[in-house]
């Protein structure tokens, strides 16, 4: 019964843990890689190193413990991103001498593919139009211009909550608007 009663009280702190951190090191990453694509696995990366080195200061000081491991980590995956790089590499004389290698890299720019782009752009202007000011500007701030929803909302006076219901209703728009036959 013991047993059980240690593994309920490890997964309430581990329970709590991400509640408290999951969020914050999600943009702790995303700030600093300029999007979400691998802000969640170096997330998940801090945990894992967390069950593997868990704090010693029984919950005092947990902020500075999780972040020194987040720092790393980024460290980590700054190098292991420099050092693929590297290898992946190739002079145009390696190009030249390898057949394999496509003879162009850049894709052509034909009259077809401009006009079917300039297309898509009015289309997309077109349903960004169809949304209310205030959607349509909250997407904006949001999805080019990569403004926090916090930020846009301390701006509009409204809870981070309505931000978010925004963005999805503009997503939403446009989704239905690029499907649409």
């Amino acid at each position: 019964m013991a047993g059980r009663e240690d593994t309920k009280e490890t997964w309430e702190v581990w329970d709590d843990l991400d509640r408290r951190f999951r969020a914050p090191l999600r943009s702790y990453f995303a700030r600093r890689l300029n999007g979400w694509a691998d802000a969640e696995d170096l997330t998940q990366e801090v945990f894992v190193r967390l069950t593997r080195n868990p704090d010693r200061n029984h919950g005092q000081n947990i902020e500075a413990y999780v972040f020194t491991i987040a720092g790393t980590v980024l460290k980590d995956w700054g190098r292991y991103r420099t050092t693929r790089q590297a290898q992946a590499h190739r002079t145009l004389a390696d190009a030249a001498e390898n057949p394999t290698m496509p003879s162009v890299l850049v894709e052509e720019r034909t009259p077809e593919r401009v006009l079917i782009a300039k297309d898509a752009l009015r289309d997309l202007e077109d349903a960004l139009r169809q949304l209310s000011p205030r959607t349509r500007e909250i997407f904006l701030l949001s999805r080019i211009e990569n403004v926090h929803h916090r930020d846009i909302a301390s701006f509009h006076g409204i809870s981070v909550s309505a931000v978010e219901k925004h963005v999805l209703k503009a997503i939403a728009h446009l989704a239905a608007r690029a499907f649409k036959p």
